[in-house]
């Protein structure tokens, strides 16, 4: 039953802050990653089904025991990099392509487009905001 306080000046004040911020986001994060290995028939590096969710690293794919939520972060901007690369130089340009009526080769790609939804949340232009109630249904937003 005894009570003990500890007086933090404001930098001490900041950095247990964001030290308590770190562990609770690195927890969610195991978490949310354990949760979906789940769902998709992975388990403890061993894959039981073939589905996957691929996120693009621009300088090569990394394949740890564990990953960290800034990892995450890191190859979510990476991907929107990509995507944005992709939207430009393959879609922009095989449209602008067949308008022209010049003779081409589709070229394949991949789009993650699917995969950014996942992570920033549902298009709105698939959904109505009335259907969401306003919310955003995306594993960043939520």
């Amino acid at each position: 039953g005894e009570k003990i306080e500890k007086r933090y000046n404001i930098l001490e004040s900041e950095e247990s802050r964001d030290s308590l911020a770190k562990s609770l986001y690195s927890k969610l994060f195991d978490w949310l990653v354990s949760a979906i290995n789940k769902k998709i028939g992975s388990v403890g590096g061993s894959r039981r089904t073939p589905l996957s969710v691929g996120i693009l690293d621009i300088y090569g794919f990394e394949s740890f025991d564990t990953n960290s939520f800034e990892q995450l972060c890191i190859n979510l901007a990476n991907e929107k990099l990509q995507q944005a690369f992709n939207a430009h130089v393959f879609k922009a340009e095989q449209e602008e392509y067949a308008i022209e009526g010049i003779d081409w080769s589709y070229i394949e790609f991949i789009d993650n487009q699917d995969v950014l939804d996942l992570l920033e949340g549902t298009r709105l232009s698939s959904i109505t905001k009335e259907n969401l109630n306003g919310k955003n249904l995306g594993i960043f937003p939520m």
